[in-house]
């Protein structure tokens, strides 16, 4: 059992050779959701690093899957810090913190282009989210939901792998393959960025430390603007 809120449950009811998900269970009264709490399947594998070919080919079959899903009610206005760094990232939101954290949005701010305008449902919190198995294909788990032009969750997923894992330049040649991934890395970082200057107000963190955390992205930045 997660805790979910007031969790609003969609159904995936098509398979995949290629990924495996979690599916909710319904409670003991016929209820998806009972008391702001989903139950999910257990899925079998183990968290590792790296094996981004694996796992892009898993996102592109999981968010093939996703397509058609409407636009669930709750992703329609931010409401927390995860949420509206999304919709910054989106230019749904106006990037509006402190001077520190503006001059790293000024970097970000000249690669900024028009996003597409098709939006569907993806997950924006991948990286560490991926269970491995030898003999199973990669399963997702833990789905943070985003409405985004499709790439936008490889994007975060490279930026956190080039942030949280120290990526090498070889490891991360595979995601070259997405489409418009140049475009979306720089909105994921935008994504981390801005939910970490959320995390002062939503959860009082000290604003140095949240500084300092997003002062780290710019490994991300350096990166981009060598390989693209």
């Amino acid at each position: 059992m997660a805790p979910s809120g007031e969790p609003k449950v969609f159904v995936v009811s098509s398979e995949s050779k290629e990924v495996r998900f979690h599916r909710p269970i319904k409670s003991i009264h016929g209820e998806w959701a009972h008391e702001g709490y989903v139950a999910w399947t257990f899925l079998k594998g183990e968290h590792m690093k790296g094996q981004y070919d694996k796992k892009l080919k898993a996102s592109r079959a999981f968010h093939e899957l996703l397509k058609g899903v409407p636009q669930p009610e709750g992703l329609k206005t931010p409401k927390g810090p995860w949420s509206t760094g999304n919709w910054v990232a989106l230019s749904q939101k106006e990037f509006d913190y402190g001077q520190e954290f503006m001059d790293l949005y000024n970097q970000i701010k000249p690669h900024l282009k028009p996003l597409p305008e098709d939006r569907q449902l993806v997950h924006g919190d991948m990286y560490q989210n991926f269970l491995l198995d030898e003999i199973l294909p990669p399963a997702l788990i833990d789905f943070s939901g985003v409405w985004a032009p499709n790439g936008f969750a490889e994007g975060i997923m490279l930026a956190d792998a080039i942030n949280w894992g120290n990526a090498t330049d070889e490891e991360l040649e595979v995601f070259k393959q997405i489409p418009n991934i140049e475009q979306m890395a720089w909105r994921g970082a935008l994504t981390r960025i801005a939910e970490l200057a959320e995390h002062i107000k939503f959860f009082g963190k000290e604003k140095a430390d949240a500084v300092q955390e997003a002062r780290k992205l710019q490994k991300v930045f350096d990166y981009l603007n060598q390989n693209f």
